[in-house]
Formats: C-alpha cells, structure tokens, sequence
C-alpha cells in the first residue's frame, strides 16, 4: 500500500506544475516590473527543468541498477525496489515535458509570467 502511496505524491507534483502551482519565488517575483518577471519566469523554468530532467537520468540509472540486481524490499512482501524507484523516474520525466512546454511558451510569447497553466 505504501508503494501507491508513494507513486500517487510523486506523480502530484506533476499535476502541480501542469497547473502552475508547482515551487515558485512568487514573493520576490510579484515585486518585479513585467520584463524582469518574464526573465525571472524563463530562468526559474529552466532551472527547474534541468533539475528534473537531472533526476530523470540519475533515477533511472537507479531504476535499472535495481531491476538488473534483483533488488528487493526487506518487508515480508519482498516488492521489486525498481517499481518503487521508477515512481520518482516517471513523476520527474513527467515534470521535465511540461517544464520544456511551459519553457518554449515563455520564450515564444504564449504564456506570459503567473499565467495559470500550460
């Protein structure tokens, strides 16, 4: 049960930036005139690509590791450990395609700074 658990928070955050309401600097961002909020949004959003898709890859070097050693959980249940590490993989690959897309709608214009959304 714990494992579900695990892969419904993790795919949330997700969700969360499908919806714009992922991790963001609103505070320091609100204060700021619109082309230095554009500017602040494309950073941030890059930023925040690069680290998921860095999760991505680290994870799913993890992933595999423990799929190809066998590794399993040390409860009674003994769950294969590499569907509970592909959560993060997935939740991560997930987060890095709508980073991309809201990335290329703040440079072309699409979406503009605090819009809701992709």
């Amino acid at each position: 049960m714990i494992y579900l658990l695990v892969w419904a928070v993790l795919l949330s955050g997700a969700l969360l930036v499908a919806e714009g309401r992922h991790i963001g600097v609103d505070l320091v961002v609100a204060n700021c005139s619109e082309p230095v909020r554009r500017k602040l949004e494309i950073a941030t959003t890059l930023i925040s690509l690069i680290f998921s898709g860095t999760l991505v890859w680290y994870g799913g070097l993890i992933t595999c590791e423990a799929r190809d050693i066998g590794e399993r959980s040390l409860i009674a249940l003994r769950f294969p450990m590499w569907m509970y590490f592909a959560a993060q993989t997935t939740s991560c690959a997930l987060m890095s395609v709508l980073f991309l897309f809201r990335l290329v709608a703040l440079i072309t214009g699409a979406g503009g700074p605090g819009s809701e959304g992709l």
